[in-house]
């Protein structure tokens, strides 16, 4: 099974932090599980995306 799973944000919010959640959760599983967030202040990283080295930044510059 492969997940791939959309969000605004990294890790702030609610929805964010449920999805982060099963993100996780799959992993763990040994599911194949891509998550893909977009906002961050400027175009730049989230703040914590340190902290998720599995998950995938995709914002372009001009839309930020």
């Amino acid at each position: 099974m492969n997940i791939l799973q959309f969000n605004v944000r990294l890790a702030e919010g609610g929805a964010a932090g449920v999805a982060l959640d099963l993100h996780q959760r799959a992993l763990q599983q040994g599911l194949a599980s891509h998550f893909v967030y977009g906002y961050g202040k400027g175009g730049k990283e989230s703040v914590s995306h340190q902290n998720y080295p599995q998950v995938i930044k995709h914002t372009p510059r001009m839309t930020a």
